[in-house]
């Protein structure tokens, strides 16, 4: 039987079980970094939004190609998970506006639906956002530099960050240099750059 080109291309489900079991230690915790930074921009926790990456991938709902890692696929497939959480609330917080009366019948008002998260009720600054894509372009071909950029904007400390990527203090501060002097050429003096 002749294997198609998606199996050829991307590892079976045995494949990336055997995959992930050879992980090390410091790369699993790496991941659970990850889950933890990514879970913050939706409803799932760390450990959930992990088993539902890889669950995924066993079903062959998301398929891992054979030249990314383990690492990144996972990076990428939590990170995808989390954004169309976050955009599945925010649907649903549009949708779900309460029609509430007063007692005599005349006015109406609408109320957000109560079990949404507060963050999720509060209007997202889109030029902050466009800004924000713009800056991860620009690091488009370091996954490194993304993931320090978008932890910046999470708030994560130092520490976090060095823990998440599995950097050392000096390759880390070197890192930093970088991310500066790129950031520091397109938007000399803190300025937008068109």
């Amino acid at each position: 039987m002749l294997k198609t080109e998606t199996e050829i291309s991307h590892l079976s489900a045995d494949e990336f079980v055997e995959r992930v079991g050879s992980l090390s230690e410091a790369d699993k915790n790496r991941i659970h970094e990850m889950a933890i930074w990514y879970s913050n921009a939706c409803r799932f926790t760390a450990e959930d939004l992990l088993h539902e990456a890889i669950t995924r991938t066993l079903e062959g709902i998301r398929k891992c190609p054979r030249n990314i890692g383990i690492i990144k696929f996972l990076k990428e497939t939590m990170r995808s998970i989390a954004s169309s959480e976050k955009k599945s609330i925010r649907r649903q917080n549009e949708s779900s506006l309460t029609t509430m009366a007063d007692e005599s019948g005349s006015h109406q008002i609408d109320v957000p639906d109560s079990k949404l998260p507060p963050e999720e009720l509060v209007p997202s600054d889109l030029e902050a956002k466009h800004k924000k894509d713009k800056i991860l372009e620009l690091f488009a071909d370091d996954e490194i530099a993304q993931f320090i950029i978008e932890g910046w904007i999470a708030e994560m400390t130092p520490e976090e960050l060095r823990d998440a990527t599995g950097l050392k203090l000096t390759p880390y501060q070197s890192k930093l240099r970088k991310i500066r002097r790129k950031l520091n050429r397109y938007f000399p003096n803190g300025g937008s750059h068109d």
